[in-house]
């Protein structure tokens, strides 16, 4: 009995695992404000900032809780600000927080970032502050002092896509192979084509579903066309299917005209 409780114990916990997602992004139109707080330390010119956000399923609901494990702050001029696992605050949801030991001249330095979805193309507000006082009982919520880098950027993803199922056709004489990536985006399914004589693009097929990964990829013949099947497994695992009519379509949205 106890051995047959473990191993359930252990699925469950395999489970949970795999329903970890990793993804990392860089900024771009980074805007700010530099204060210069103390004599030659020049942090101005912020050259980008690397996030790597960590979501798990909260226990029993199929939503997720998002943890920012690290971001860092690239300063041509000073020594980078690095800060992990940071911290949602409690009075301010769209808020992350964390104090750290400061690579420049200050005792500590409160790392924050906001914003109301960590994805690609929001933005985010970022600031670095020198703490100067704060609470024992609520570090990040009472910390205080002055702000030496604040602004605003726009999340670019740089998460890479794993490939979970091939499938392979010919149109227009030439040999096109399908590959499905694991990510759905912006609820759509999206599949690699690398068309013989054309390149490589993205095809994005409407996959509406909460919190999901691709899982295969299939064709049906239809005509001189193909229709095009998805599914999708959502954190429940349960699987929801997805077609495109035509393939024809889907490769003509990415390459252009399909030669005659």
């Amino acid at each position: 009995m106890f051995r047959k409780l473990l191993v359930s114990s252990l699925l469950m916990v395999s489970a949970s695992a795999s329903l970890a997602g990793v993804q990392t992004f860089t900024t771009e139109n980074i805007g700010g404000i530099d204060n210069f707080v103390y004599p030659n330390l020049d942090v101005s010119g912020i050259s980008g900032i690397d996030i790597r956000l960590e979501s798990t399923q909260v226990p029993g609901s199929p939503e997720t809780q998002n943890v920012i494990k690290r971001v860092e702050f690239k300063l041509p001029n000073a020594n980078n600000v690095i800060a992990t696992n940071l911290v949602k605050s409690t009075t301010s949801p769209d808020s992350y927080r964390k104090i750290i030991n400061s690579p420049w001249v200050f005792k500590k330095l409160l790392v924050e970032i906001k914003g109301y979805e960590i994805s690609e193309g929001q933005n985010i507000e970022y600031r670095v502050m020198v703490v100067e006082n704060h609470s024992s009982n609520n570090v990040l919520e009472e910390a205080a002092g002055q702000t030496v880098i604040s602004g605003n950027a726009v999340l670019v993803d740089k998460t890479r896509n794993k490939v979970v199922d091939v499938t392979r056709a010919t149109v227009a004489g030439k040999r096109v192979t399908l590959k499905l990536l694991d990510r759905i985006k912006n609820d759509k399914a999206q599949v690699e084509a690398v068309w013989m004589g054309h390149g490589t693009k993205t095809l994005l097929i409407d996959a509406p579903a909460y919190n999901a990964t691709a899982k295969s990829i299939k064709l049906q013949t239809a005509g001189d066309d193909n229709a095009v099947e998805v599914v999708v497994v959502d954190s429940f695992g349960s699987e929801q299917t997805h077609f495109s009519p035509s393939l024809k379509q889907l490769l003509e949205a990415a390459f252009g005209p399909i030669p005659q």
